[in-house]
């Protein structure tokens, strides 16, 4: 009984040259090609002998008239062992000088060349549409930096990932189809280092798509919220600190400080910011007033990317609460201070650290800077 053997393909589909070669070398070592199976061909032992191999397009033989023309290539010398890829059909040579297969060879290499083309470019342009719609919908709505540390960045570099590896792909397979109808001959590059070339591009499809996977999993298991308790020490003033005034008939959890705190924090995204937080702290006064105070803090990465983040922050404040009040830089941090009609907003960064602070109150949150900037060392 015959035995068989299996062997990853070393070359794409559709590159057709190469794949004669390997099948041809394969031949002399006694191996006849008997199937393929996605990217796997599967050999039969047979005698040791070269053999020419010939890779034709499928669209040569209709299958209205395929069995008559299968028939013809058995007479000129050629016999179809396998089919390949649905494009493709495999034929070795049943006699030392084979006859040359009928049929318009490289009118159909160029319609596949084209086919290759439009599906390719069609995919790169809508790719590339789809991602700079989403970067500047997404990530450059409020500023690149702001847009990088926010919770929707995972999903872009998730996409991007996944969107390049097919991108690649399908360009292999094009650029294949280019050569075919560059030449007739042989290609340059044999089919060994062809094969290395395909291991080298497959592995690195396979990390994009690793990568975008992981992406999207360290982002699902950031996201997380709870309630700011005295035992969740972040890195942010307490309402206490600010305001400085008891609370008044609330029935709800208190601190020792007198302040009720609600809902008060979740975090995200800890990829390109390690912490990220978000907070809630509120109360009321004796008088009946409401005091609320909002912090989001971040500490990025990289510093370039905080420095990036608390420009773009700036510019925001800037545009919706007029002039700033300059706060001077002390040894390790710089601020802004804003006061609108409704809130007080507290900019600051400390190297890697950027916090910004909305207080609604009667207390002057721009008094608190030096504490708030230095509380994140």
């Amino acid at each position: 009984m015959a035995g068989f053997r299996y062997r990853l393909i070393p070359a794409p589909s559709y590159d057709i040259r190469r794949l004669e070669s390997w099948l041809e070398d394969m031949s002399e070592k006694g191996w006849e090609l008997a199937a393929v199976a996605l990217c796997i061909g599967i050999f039969r032992e047979g005698e040791p002998g070269r053999k020419p191999c010939k890779i034709m397009p499928a669209d040569l033989f209709p299958e209205e008239t395929r069995e008559a023309k299968l028939h013809l290539c058995e007479r000129l010398g050629w016999k179809c062992v396998a089919g390949f890829g649905g494009r493709f059909l495999v034929f070795s040579a049943t006699e030392e000088a084979p006859g040359e297969i009928p049929g318009d060879e490289a009118g159909s290499f160029r319609r596949l060349r084209r086919r290759a083309g439009v599906i390719f470019s069609s995919v790169f342009l809508s790719a590339a549409a789809f991602l700079s719609f989403l970067f500047f919908g997404v990530l450059g709505r409020n500023g690149i930096c702001t847009g990088l540390l926010s919770k929707e960045a995972a999903g872009f570099l998730t996409l991007a990932f996944l969107l390049l590896a097919g991108v690649v792909w399908l360009g292999d397979r094009f650029f294949c189809a280019c050569r075919l109808t560059a030449s007739s001959g042989r290609s340059f590059l044999s089919w060994r280092r062809a094969g290395r070339i395909r291991a080298v591009m497959g592995g690195f499809l396979f990390a994009l798509t690793i990568l975008g996977m992981t992406i999207m999993s360290i982002q699902k298991n950031s996201l997380r919220a709870g309630n700011y308790t005295e035992e969740t020490r972040l890195p942010v003033l307490s309402l206490a600190a600010v305001a400085g005034e008891p609370v008044r008939d609330y029935t709800g959890r208190v601190t020792e400080d007198g302040w009720r705190i609600d809902n008060s924090y979740t975090a995200n995204w800890r990829l390109l910011a390690p912490e990220n937080y978000r907070t809630v702290q509120s109360g009321e006064t004796e008088a009946g007033g409401l005091e609320i105070l909002r912090a989001e803090w971040k500490r990025a990465a990289f510093g370039w990317l905080a420095k990036g983040y608390y420009e773009e922050k700036r510019a925001f404040c800037e545009g919706v609460y007029g002039e700033s009040l300059e706060l001077g830089e002390g040894p390790a941090w710089e601020g802004v201070f804003f006061s609108g009609p409704e809130e007080q907003i507290l900019l600051l960064r400390s190297g890697c650290r950027v916090v910004l602070y909305r207080y609604e109150g009667a207390a002057d949150l721009s008094r608190f800077a030096r504490e708030a900037a230095l509380r994140p060392e």
